[in-house]
């Protein structure tokens, strides 16, 4: 049975009903990203070779093709033309419209290297260093006009490989010249309907604002286009290189890890079932409320880059890694013959040691080894949010929510209802937490929290993390959770604990305040600093492509309550430039290259000069400190302090006579 004590204030059925349904998008949406296919049009034309604009587009398709290689997703395509070229190949025989590289998934570090090291050596002025493929036809002209023309070359080609499959298609073009096409309204309205894709406009020009869709781009031809077809974008190229460097964690995937009920007053046998009593159900128990839950991971842990053993092979000048196997076989040593005998794998059993025997316990009593467990959160006690310092926190965060798929409108209102008390009294709850059937029993944490999704809908949430346990014990110190109390049973106020306390809080003010992390900025909504709602972070493409300004602001910001992995970040930042120096550019030495100045603020030291003159002169005064002068003596006696530690020094001979004896 499922309490049901009332609705909280300001809410209805109806807006239960809703959260329901937004409830039940964030559970059931798919972790996959769905299939689509992006085109890059790259502008070779001599105003993006001559000012250096074509470095930083290569920059950008290199890291992006190789996230693309590390995803490795059979459903994510790619091509890549370049218009206002020198070379013409292309399925339309159309002049000045070369296809570096046909529609291909999953993307490969073959294809990667192939269009970045073309791009490349483009632009050199030697014929030799222009890879021509056969089939291609070189073009004189120093001043071509073929945006137009590869832009429908590319749309005819992404209809031919995909006809009307279901997936996201878009086409990536980079140009500084912003007027570049010559089409009037009617003609825009015909490539508009002649385009099945949306299109992202990258401005490779100097940044001459803060705002990257400048009004010339607005008001000029490429801005029209823009404007007709739907879902299209402008941003900066700038832009783009900031965005991949800078530190971006990767989004929790809305996975439901855990489903059971969350007790409140429950008997103690329906907690922990025992063989001698009859188990009671929580649903039966008069004294329990009871809700039905979910849990979604809210904070996962980093984990490091995959390493495989694999083993180098050379052949031809070429180095391959092929993967290896691991075969584990068991030996035995035979003392009387002085060899070794390999053992079946059926053989071996695990064993205790008793004394200076093994043992091996029989199927029937190691079944009672097992503390048999339900999934289930059973609430223990309430505390004061105060009470609870944040190293205390020691595992990944959980959300946990009302069931949406078992649960009922009881349920959501009953959460509610404790969630709301929880907020009102400032209260966190201490649960018995276990996440699956007989699996270890945790003791968490349970902290309320009121979001607004990407709906401005309320969404009400507990936040689970674990507690200290005795191996946490062994290498820290926590304090006491729980009120102390006399003999009488009086409870002990946090002032009356010891005569020092007052010098304990001075203290601790003091050394806060020589804190050097970055000083934190107090919001409105500090909540929104480590949770965002799943729509305003999952995107619907790969593309490294800018997000909004708050998420912008987060990622740079300097809060060391949020730092990031900076050696995983460090790592992936040296892997890469390994592969552009030895595998792009073809370099036998490795420079390693700076740390980001993203990553160095978040870890460089800063200096704080705020200090509390009355709280430290209020110590001073407590702790009864005097500074002592300094005695000066006069000349004289320091010559005869100085001679007399000399007298007192024995010679070198003494000291060797001292030995021979």
């Amino acid at each position: 049975m499922t309490c049901f004590i009332g609705m909280p204030k300001g809410l209805t059925i109806g807006s239960y009903r809703r959260i329901l349904v937004l409830l039940y998008k964030l559970s059931s949406q798919s972790t996959k990203m769905s299939a689509e296919a992006t085109t890059f049009v790259v502008d070779v034309s001599p105003s993006m070779e001559s000012d250096g604009y074509l470095s930083k587009v290569i920059a950008y398709l290199e890291y992006t093709l190789l996230d693309k290689c590390k995803r490795g997703r059979k459903t994510d395509w790619i091509s890549c033309y370049l218009a206002n070229c020198r070379y013409s190949k292309n399925s339309q025989s159309i002049s000045n419209v070369y296809e570096a590289q046909e529609f291909v998934a999953p993307v490969t570090s073959t294809e990667t290297l192939r269009i970045v090291k073309y791009l490349q050596s483009y632009g050199e002025e030697t014929s030799g260093g222009k890879p021509i493929a056969d089939g291609d036809e070189r073009v004189n002209t120093e001043s071509v006009e073929s945006m137009v023309q590869c832009l429908l070359v590319s749309s005819l080609d992404m209809k031919e490989k995909f006809k009307t499959r279901k997936m996201l298609r878009q086409t990536v073009v980079f140009t500084t010249d912003v007027n570049g096409l010559d089409l009037n309204d009617e003609e825009i309205d015909v490539l508009r309907e002649e385009f099945n894709s949306r299109l992202i406009l990258i401005d490779c020009r100097e940044k001459t604002t803060t705002n990257s869709k400048d009004n010339d781009i607005e008001d000029s031809r490429w801005g029209h286009l823009v404007k007709a077809i739907p879902g299209s974008m402008i941003f900066h190229i700038n832009d783009l290189l900031e965005e991949i460097a800078l530190p971006k964690p990767t989004v929790v995937k809305p996975v439901r890890i855990f489903a059971g009920e969350l007790r409140l007053g429950a008997d103690v046998t329906a907690i922990v079932p025992s063989s001698d009593t009859k188990d009671l159900s929580s649903a039966d128990d008069p004294h329990c409320l009871c809700i039905r839950v979910e849990g979604y991971p809210a904070t996962k842990r980093v984990s490091t880059l995959n390493r495989k053993l694999v083993f180098k092979d050379e052949q031809n000048g070429l180095k391959q890694c092929e993967p290896v196997k691991s075969v584990i076989e068991y030996e035995v040593q035979d003392d009387k013959a002085d060899k070794r005998f390999t053992v079946a794998q059926q053989s071996i059993a695990k064993a205790y040691r008793y004394g200076s025997d093994y043992v091996v316990l029989p199927s029937t009593l190691d079944e009672l080894r097992y503390y048999r467990t339900s999934p289930g959160i059973d609430i223990r006690g309430f505390l004061d949010r105060a009470r609870l310092p944040r190293y205390m926190l020691n595992s990944e965060s959980r959300f946990i929510l009302p069931d949406t798929r078992c649960g009922s409108a009881a349920d959501m209102a009953t959460f509610s209802a404790l969630v709301d008390t929880m907020l009102e009294h400032d209260k966190i709850c201490i649960v018995r937490y276990v996440a699956k059937r007989d699996s270890e029993v945790e003791m968490c944490m349970l902290c309320p929290l009121i979001m607004q999704d990407e709906n401005d809908e309320k969404v009400r949430t507990l936040i689970l993390n674990r507690l200290p346990f005795a191996e946490d014990e062994r290498v820290a110190s926590f304090p006491r959770l729980t009120n102390r109390t006399t003999t009488s049973g009086k409870k002990i106020e946090d002032n009356q604990e010891s005569e020092n306390s007052k010098i304990d809080a001075l203290i601790s003010d003091y050394i806060d305040s020589l804190d050097m992390d970055s000083p934190v900025k107090h919001e409105t909504n500090p909540d929104t600093h480590y949770y965002l709602p799943l729509g305003k972070t999952t995107k619907d493409t790969t593309l490294p492509l800018p997000g909004d300004d708050d998420e912008t602001i987060l990622l740079k910001g300097n809060d060391p309550f949020r730092v990031p992995a900076i050696h995983l970040h460090r790592q992936k930042q040296v892997l890469l430039e390994w592969i552009h120096q030895k595998l792009v550019i073809g370099s036998e030495e490795l420079q390693i290259p700076e740390m980001p100045d993203v990553l160095r603020e978040k870890i460089q030291p800063h200096y704080n000069n705020k200090r509390n003159d009355t709280g430290m002169a209020e110590l001073v005064k407590l702790l009864n400190i005097k500074q002592t002068e300094k005695k000066f003596l006069a000349d004289d006696e320091q010559f005869d302090q100085q001679d007399e530690t000399t007298e007192n020094i024995p010679s070198l001979e003494s000291i060797l006579a001292l030995g021979e004896r």
